[in-house]
């Protein structure tokens, strides 16, 4: 999808992190709590990479990632958007 919509010959992507992504970035960093990426699908996640490390792609794709993303009045977020608060203030 990046490649595409980056030379114009697809549809244009925003791809946003959710929670799990977040742990596997976490995860890669060394700063994360891995015990809580590893029950919540960083085991599984991890079992699928034959090398049993992340690739250095899939890590820079995630940090392209966005938290959220505003659009012609609409806000697009992964989870927990506070409905009573201000997109800015989230």
């Amino acid at each position: 999808f990046e490649a595409a919509a980056a030379d114009g010959t697809g549809p244009q992507v925003v791809c946003l992190r959710g929670n799990h992504d977040q742990m596997m970035l976490d995860h890669a960093d060394g700063t994360g709590d891995d015990e809580l990426w590893w029950i919540n699908g960083g085991r599984q996640t991890m079992a699928a990479y034959a090398g049993g490390e992340i690739p250095a792609a899939h890590v820079d794709f995630l940090r392209r990632t966005r938290l959220a993303h505003v659009e012609g009045g609409f806000a697009f977020v992964h989870a927990g958007l506070d409905p009573s608060a201000s997109v800015a203030a989230n």
